[in-house]
């Protein structure tokens, strides 16, 4: 009986114990794998999210920067590349007037293009100074104040002419000359310093030359005077009656006299209204243009 009851709780515990096992296991299993598909959908659920955000910001930034680039054109990216050299040209330019100083900021003379006939959109065709305005555009001896504009009424500085005579001669020599208020790396530096060098322009003493001082018709004659004695030219004779003609001669400095009767003789200058020099008035841009063409063209340069 002992032995029966004995073999009966053994079969019991045997029978048991395998079910306990693959109880465990299979509950571990389970669990196991219960938390890896939670983790594996949290994990898929924010690659989604993550992906859906990818796709609609890159598409955004996209639109935002790929339209500037859809807009540029060939024309333009070329226009765009040569802009920089084209604004240094500008610099003098923009200053330059007929008589008057130009403004330290203002396109320069000295990288002057040539200009198209008709090419500025403020000098008509027909207007008396339109082939002198021309005449020195397409040499290099003037430019525009911008691309499409020349600004005939504008004054200009002494920096400005002094640049203007330069390029008339049409020299790259290069001359050490030093003023208080004249900067090293000015753009009329160069030409303010040959100028000098060549006793073509002279400073007001004292170290100082005023190269922002607008240019008045008078000391713009003189100073083409001086160059074309610099020159050598001919037909400097100053003697003659041609200043007696006009109601104002007697305004005319003393040092400018000569120059001024030179300039009526061979038809370089000629009077404002009212038969009248007015040689202390400031040279406008067109005057200035008109004047170095005449001067240009008497002397064959």
């Amino acid at each position: 009986m002992k032995k029966s009851l004995i073999y009966i709780a053994a079969a019991v515990l045997t029978a048991v114990s395998p079910y306990s096992a693959l109880a465990g296991d299979g509950t571990e299993t389970a669990v196991d794998n219960f938390a890896m598909e939670e983790t594996s959908s949290e994990e898929t659920s924010a690659n989604e999210t993550a992906i859906d955000e990818a796709k609609t910001e890159p598409e955004e930034n996209m639109e935002e920067y790929k339209e500037p680039e859809t807009n540029v054109s060939e024309e333009q990216a070329d226009t765009a590349e040569t802009s920089d050299d084209s604004e240094i040209k500008g610099a003098d330019e923009k200053t330059e007037t007929d008589g008057e100083e130009v403004k330290d900021e203002e396109p320069s003379e000295a990288d002057a293009e040539p200009s198209e006939e008709g090419a500025f959109s403020d000098v008509e065709a027909d207007i008396w100074y339109a082939d002198a305005v021309d005449f020195v555009t397409s040499r290099g001896i003037m430019s525009g104040t911008s691309e499409t504009t020349f600004s005939p009424d504008a004054p200009a500085t002494r920096g400005m002419v002094a640049l203007i005579i330069k390029n008339i001669n049409g020299t790259d020599e290069k001359v050490y000359w030093s003023y208080l208020d004249v900067p090293e790396d000015a753009w009329y530096a160069d030409a303010v310093a040959w100028c000098s060098d060549k006793d073509i322009m002279e400073g007001y003493g004292n170290g100082y030359f005023g190269p922002n001082d607008s240019i008045t018709r008078e000391q713009l004659v003189s100073i083409l005077y001086r160059y074309a004695q610099y020159r050598n030219f001919s037909n400097l004779d100053t003697t003659g009656v041609e200043l007696l003609k006009y109601g104002d001669y007697g305004d005319i400095s003393g040092y400018a006299g000569g120059p001024m009767q030179w300039a009526l003789k061979n038809s370089i200058l000629s009077g404002r209204d009212n038969n009248l020099l007015e040689p202390k008035g400031v040279a406008t841009r067109a005057e200035i243009a008109q004047i170095i063409r005449n001067f240009m063209v008497f002397y064959t340069i």
